[in-house]
């Protein structure tokens, strides 16, 4: 093996494992310091996607080849050139819904911006379940909460029960 064949599974690692990290971290962090279960973690497992896209995007654009069909793994399912064309396709499909996913998270959040600082009333909700234990989310609002909002419990509240 060349040293670009045994570098370019390191660095594709890296990527990935950012993915995990980052939001990994994140939560860490949250828990430590809020002493709050963080459920919302969309938001940060986006960051860490994002952060994998640009690091990419950056080694692409510095000639790094770093398709995943060159790995000696791949190379062993004998691809033609039509099926790694579909695959291409099929990426630059995708890659473009993410960027409409993120356009439309970007609006979202211009919005919501908007609404926080119109001088409207706006009424936050912590819905915190456990379903092992039906008071942990009473008892973790009770806690610590964002000032202003309210508990709603799933069972009591918001259920037909």
């Amino acid at each position: 093996m060349t040293g670009a064949e045994l570098l370019n599974p390191v660095i594709n690692g890296l990527i990935e494992g950012a993915v995990i990290a980052l939001p990994a971290l994140a939560l860490t962090l949250v828990m430590a310091i809020a002493r709050f279960p963080q459920a919302a973690t969309g938001d940060l497992l986006t960051l860490g996607a994002y952060v994998a896209v640009g690091v990419q995007a950056v080694l692409i654009g510095l000639g790094w080849e770093s398709t995943w069909w060159n790995s000696p793994v791949v190379q062993d399912l004998d691809l033609s050139e039509a099926q790694r064309k579909e695959i291409r396709g099929t990426v630059r499909e995708y890659r473009g819904h993410l960027m409409d996913l993120r356009d439309a998270a970007q609006r979202a959040d211009n919005d919501l911006q908007a609404l926080l600082s119109g001088g409207q009333a706006v009424q936050i909700f912590d819905c915190s379940h456990d379903l092992f234990d039906a008071n942990a989310g009473r008892q973790a609002f009770h806690e610590g909460h964002l000032p202003g909002a309210r508990y709603l419990h799933l069972d009591h509240d918001l259920s037909g029960a």
